[in-house]
This record gives structure tokens, sequence and C-alpha cells, in this order.
């Protein structure tokens, strides 16, 4: 049985963060380079509830960083 799927609109700007960039990167390990087509989704292999509380970690640090009480995701993974 195949599992469910969910569409999920995340914004652009979430893609670049560390934990976002982890999940491309099981989804490259399971399926191959992020398993997609050019005119489709990107598909990643992962619980839909839990990739949902991972968007909402990348939203909360994302809203401590504009309201400066976090380093930027990106200078804190270098």
């Amino acid at each position: 049985m195949a599992a469910a799927r969910e569409r999920f609109v995340v914004r652009t700007e979430c893609v670049n963060h560390r934990l976002f960039r982890a999940l491309l990167e099981e989804a490259e390990e399971a399926r191959g380079p992020y398993h997609y087509a050019a005119d489709g989704p990107l598909e990643l292999p992962c619980d839909a509830a839990a990739f949902a509380r991972v968007v909402e970690a990348i939203e909360r640090d994302m809203d401590e960083e504009r309201r400066g009480r976090r380093r930027p995701a990106a200078a804190a993974a270098s």
C-alpha cells in the first residue's frame, strides 16, 4: 500500500534553511537527487506530520532571526 501524499507550499526562503537542506539530503539518499520532475512537485520521503513540524521549526527560526534573537541559519551552519 502506497503512503498517502500531502501537498505543502513552502516559502522559497525556507529552502536554504539547514533543516530543509537536511530533508533534501535524506531524499537524495533515499531516492536519488531530490526525486523531482521539472514539471511537477518536489517529493520528500517523510511523514506529512513530521514535515509540518519541520516547516514550523524553520518558520520559528526565521521569525527569531528577523527579531534579532538568533544568528541566520546559513551563518550558524558555517
